[in-house]
């Protein structure tokens, strides 16, 4: 049985206002875009994310309260955030966006990460 540890603060923080960036990414990036793959963000993509979001604060809100567990699994759903993301492209609003987005999904994976390390849970 695996001994769970507890989660720093700053990794939780760290967690949210990474994904929140990625979303608000998303939002600019789409509401910049004009092509096919900017209708699939719009339509797809972002809604997803959103989803995912919402759950991400709802995550935190629980950690706020002592739970870290919901936390955790949102976190490690997020290790495979690029995987869940292959087959849409991140250049619909241009090469500047997709580097944005590039980075800020890497972001949140490498927080995700932190979170489950930490937790004791990768």
């Amino acid at each position: 049985m695996t001994e769970t540890q507890t989660i720093p603060q700053p990794l939780a923080d760290r967690y949210l206002t990474a994904f929140t960036a990625l979303v608000s990414k998303g939002r600019d990036a789409t509401a910049a875009g004009s092509s096919q793959q900017a209708e699939v963000w719009k339509q797809k993509v972002l809604p997803l994310l959103e989803l995912r979001l919402t759950a991400a604060k709802s995550a935190s809100a629980h950690y706020a309260i002592g739970d870290e567990q919901p936390l955790v699994i949102h976190a490690r759903q997020s290790l495979s955030l690029g995987r869940d993301m292959d087959g849409y492209s991140l250049d619909f609003a241009g090469d500047e966006f997709a580097t944005q987005l590039k980075q800020a999904q890497q972001l949140v994976v490498f927080a995700a990460w932190h979170v489950c390390q930490s937790a004791g849970a990768v």
